[in-house]
């Protein structure tokens, strides 16, 4: 007797949507940023966690974040579809 598996890949195949997703989620995220910044950032400095996007790094850099904050969502906002971002911390 031969067991169909079929239905769990098709289960299997919606969190490798999601991985992946959250994958080009944080590249969009960290483009949008770079974009609007006089330093670049790196990826492993990004924490996204919809609705926030939280950034470690120095106090210079935050400053310098939060000046450009507006800019830096509506850009991430004009380049994603299902993610809303709405701070930035």
């Amino acid at each position: 007797m031969e067991m169909d598996y079929g239905h769990i890949n098709i289960f299997l195949e919606k969190f490798r949507k999601i991985f992946k997703d959250k994958g080009e989620l944080k590249k969009i995220v960290l483009e949008c940023i770079n974009k609007n910044l006089n330093s670049q950032i790196n990826e492993s400095e990004i924490i996204i966690k919809p609705p926030f996007v939280k950034i470690k790094g120095s106090p210079l850099f935050k400053n310098e974040i939060l000046i450009k904050k507006e800019k830096i969502l509506n850009d991430i906002k004009e380049n994603t579809i299902d993610v809303i971002i709405t701070d930035i911390r």
